[in-house]
């Protein structure tokens, strides 16, 4: 009896989640779009929906509405809710914070996986869990949801979502709740047929850009005209390359240009080191700089500082860092030759870069440590002459 009653209890417990999650996914929706995702969610009967629901009304009725005819539903589970959760997110990944991480597979492991073998085999290492897991493929990525609910009420911190783009070693993951954290990645290692997995220093909002910064890192800035067929046919004709350049811009013939021949030669010095393509997302770069003062013959007053080493965090926000960088040496507000540290910037794989003393006694000066701040984890420089700044 008592088993029955905590059988029941549970049940309930799931029900009002159902509810919860579903208002939320909807609610998250605009107005128009909730019918297409009905439609591709496929648990609500289409006849159900065109007879009881009437879309032209207000967008609290409309999902009020549809709570009730799923509560009347009887295949409804919080895991059909997430796959609904799931969509969503997969189509509106720009809104979370997304980090990406290597694995290291087994040697001589080459399984081919479906969505389906995805889900059973996240479920089967994670059944010590009142889990529920949802998989599907979209834009050609694997796209994961866990959900481990422990408690009375729904915490959306313990749902994680992880993209996978097949036959690579990167995945992309939502922040993990502490709790569940190792169990998820174990069974998520389990399943791919990995054996180690390493965080690396790069986040953002684009799952898109970073798959590409991660997996594509060879074919990326310069090397985007390779990949793309861009290569210039006739590579010793000068003449040629600028007729082409002009031949791609109009101009308006009233405008006259000031310096025209160092925004030539600007141009082409970008486009030979960032490519001729747009750049992919980036939208945070932290910068860490571990040096000696250097403004010592701009501030005599500040000799006291020479030896002492300078700790200094820079960052560059925006909708696409990388590509704003290019802008401003284009338009003439940053250095014409930019430092080494931003011009490898799509070839890196790092959102996080720390910038050290070249000369490792000059490093260990004013007891400083001899090794970055981020040790394997970020992509570290040393500053040549003309390379110090950001």
């Amino acid at each position: 009896m008592f088993r029955n009653f905590c059988h029941e209890r549970r049940h309930f417990r799931k029900f009002k989640m159902e509810e919860e999650i579903l208002r939320k996914v909807l609610g998250k929706l605009k107005k128009p779009d909730i019918p297409l995702y009905l439609e591709k969610w496929g648990s609500i009967n289409e006849n159900e929906i065109q007879q009881k629901i009437k879309f032209s009304a207000a967008k609290g009725n409309i999902i009020t509405n549809i709570a009730a005819i799923y509560k009347k539903h009887k295949r409804r589970s919080t895991q059909d809710v997430g796959m609904l959760d799931l969509m969503y997110v997969s189509e509106n990944s720009k809104k979370k914070n997304w980090l990406v991480s290597k694995l290291k597979k087994a040697s001589g492991e080459h399984t081919v996986l479906t969505a389906k073998m995805l889900q059973s085999g996240l479920s089967r290492n994670l059944a010590h869990f009142d889990a529920d897991v949802n998989v599907l493929e979209n834009n050609e990525a694997f796209w994961m949801r866990v959900s481990i609910q422990e408690y009375k009420s729904y915490i959306p911190t313990h749902v994680t979502y992880i993209a996978h783009y097949p036959h690579t070693d990167t995945v992309i993951s939502s922040t993990m709740s502490a709790a569940y954290k190792s169990y998820i990645r174990r069974a998520v290692l389990s399943t791919l047929k990995c054996v180690t997995w390493e965080d690396l220093p790069l986040a953002g909002h684009c799952v898109v850009s970073l798959a590409q910064l991660a997996n594509h890192q060879k074919s990326l800035g310069a090397y985007t005209r390779f990949q793309q067929n861009q290569a210039d046919s006739h590579p010793l004709t000068r003449k040629r390359k600028r007729q082409d350049s002009e031949e791609g811009e109009e101009h308006d013939s009233r405008i006259l240009f000031e310096h025209e021949t160092n925004n030539q030669s600007r141009t082409e010095y970008l486009t030979e080191k960032f490519g001729p393509n747009k750049q992919p997302n980036l939208e945070k770069v932290l910068y860490k700089t571990n040096l000696r003062f250097r403004g010592c013959a701009v501030s005599p007053k500040l000799q006291a500082l020479k030896s002492k080493q300078i700790y200094c965090q820079v960052k560059f926000e925006g909708s696409s860092v990388i590509e704003g960088i290019k802008n401003l040496s284009k338009t003439g507000r940053a250095n014409a030759n930019l430092p080494k540290h931003m011009v490898e910037l799509p070839t890196m794989a790092k959102s996080v870069i720390t910038i050290f003393e070249k000369n490792p006694t000059q490093r260990q000066q004013g007891n400083a440590p001899s090794t970055p701040d981020m040790g394997n984890r970020s992509r570290t420089f040393s500053p040549t002459q003309g390379d110090t700044g950001t």
